[in-house]
């Protein structure tokens, strides 16, 4: 499969602003070398976009949720040829209630 293009909603854009401010107030260069994984996942999605999982515990939409170090997972979908992130969420949110 070729590469796709990930989109970044609005509220997964919002949701990394947050991580990132909220890293930086401990270590701001974890909240970089955060930022710079994140990247890295996003174009590795692009490639392998089947690498997530259904969650149906936290929604029956279809969406895939892809875990990553440090507890946050990005939820995102496929369609035609893009990846859309559509969330970046802490394992300490409830998902249940973002659906």
């Amino acid at each position: 499969m070729s590469k796709l293009e990930v989109i970044i909603t609005e509220q997964a854009q919002a949701d990394i602003n947050d991580i990132i401010a909220y890293i930086e107030l401990d270590n701001k260069n974890a909240s970089y070398e955060f930022a710079k994984t994140l990247k890295k996942l996003f174009i590795h999605l692009s490639k392998f976009p089947q690498m997530g999982k259904k969650r149906p515990e936290y929604t029956d939409e279809n969406v895939l949720f892809f875990t990553i170090k440090w507890g946050y997972s990005i939820v995102y979908f496929v369609e035609d040829n893009n990846v859309y992130i559509l969330r970046v969420l802490s394992e300490y949110q409830d998902y249940s209630l973002l659906f």
